[in-house]
């Protein structure tokens, strides 16, 4: 009995781990902050290469 009652603790336990969870997580942040970056650059490219254009011409 006791033998059958540790090996359902351990079942249990392996359930509440959430260290999978977590990288998940970090991964969809990371992603989003990526396409964030992408974004970003892809409006305001064109912008910013201009500005440096200018910026070394004046150089």
């Amino acid at each position: 009995m006791l033998k059958l009652y540790v090996c359902a603790a351990q079942k249990l336990q392996a359930f509440e781990d959430e260290s999978g969870a977590t990288a998940v997580e970090y991964a969809l942040i990371a992603a989003g902050i990526a396409l964030a970056i992408i974004a970003g650059v892809g409006l305001l490219g064109d912008e910013l290469a201009l500005l440096f254009n200018s910026i070394a011409s004046e150089i």
